[in-house]
């Protein structure tokens, strides 16, 4: 069942706000996130993990559009602040922590967290398998790929 922006604003009463979160732009991270997330491997909890997955977005949605408010410019990406001082004011941000290797943009939010926990869990997270095959003996083998197709014979 897909969860309608209500549904959303009941679960997360931090979105209430229709000036800041318009219906609109919620129901377009709901339809995102459930294009993004397959339900056979969430299977009945989906709404929960998609839920989280919109609120991850509209935080950051949110933390940008603040930003631009400031002056700044909007859809810059910064990390987690690792370094501050007073005099002259300073601040440093672990930029490199928001790329994508290992999907650290969910450590942004807790929202996100909760989802990138739920990839990981449900085994919907991606994953690499070696580039060349490992000769059977030596190491784990070559990584299974799937059904062979072409072995299957129609009635």
């Amino acid at each position: 069942m897909t969860v309608t922006a209500d549904q959303f604003r009941s679960s997360f009463p931090a979105f209430t706000s229709t000036t800041q979160f318009s219906d609109g732009m919620v129901n377009m991270w709901i339809n995102f996130a459930y294009a993004e997330l397959n339900p056979r491997a969430f299977g009945p909890n989906i709404d929960m993990y998609a839920q989280n997955m919109v609120a991850h977005y509209l935080t950051l949605q949110a933390l940008q559009n603040a930003e631009g408010e400031n002056g700044a410019p909007s859809g810059h990406a910064v990390g987690p602040v690792t370094g501050k001082s007073v005099g002259e004011l300073s601040m440093q941000y672990a930029g490199a922590s928001n790329t994508d290797p290992d999907a650290r943009h969910w450590e942004q939010t807790v929202y996100g967290s909760f989802v990138r926990r739920g990839l990981r869990l449900y085994g919907a997270a991606p994953y690499a398998t070696p580039l060349a095959p490992t000769p059977i003996g030596q190491g784990y083998g070559v990584p299974w790929n799937g059904p062979q197709f072409e072995n299957i014979t129609s009635p």
